[in-house]
This record gives structure tokens, sequence and C-alpha cells, in this order.
């Protein structure tokens, strides 16, 4: 099955992260907890064609940001969202 739109071109997809932190977030919501498996997440999110992730302050008690920088957010040329 094609990855894309009825006019050819690729639908808009946008990672939300809310289930991502680090280990002591796991009480809060967070499913992915190692920054491996978030980097490993990211690399087949973005050899997908796809750069964009959601994130927010009180994503997993505030920790998310934090978590997504630590896996190198800009350096990746990921485009963030946030509030």
């Amino acid at each position: 099955m094609a990855n894309t739109q009825a006019n050819g071109q690729k639908p808009r997809v946008i990672l939300g992260l809310m289930t991502f932190g680090p280990p002591e977030s796991e009480s809060s919501g967070a499913r992915i907890t190692t920054l491996n498996d978030f980097e490993t997440h990211l690399d087949y999110f973005q050899k997908r064609g796809y750069k964009e992730v959601d994130t927010a302050r009180v994503y997993v008690d505030g920790k998310q940001e934090a978590f997504t920088r630590e896996a190198q957010w800009k350096q990746r040329g990921l485009k963030l969202a946030t509030i």
C-alpha cells in the first residue's frame, strides 16, 4: 500500500511524544523509557521522510521535553511543536 494521498503527496504525519520519557516517568504514562529505544523510534520515523514531532511541558510530568533534548532533536533536523 502506498503512503500517499490522492494528490500524490505524502500525508502530514506528526509523531506524538506523550508516551516517551525517561525511566522515572513510567508512573506518569511513559511507555518508551530508554534513550536508545526513543532514538530507534525517531530513526524509523525519519527514514520514512517525516520530521515533525509534538511534545508539551505537561507530558510525563514535565519530563518529556528534556528527554527529547537528550535525543538531540535539533541535530536530527526535527521540527518541534510544543505548548
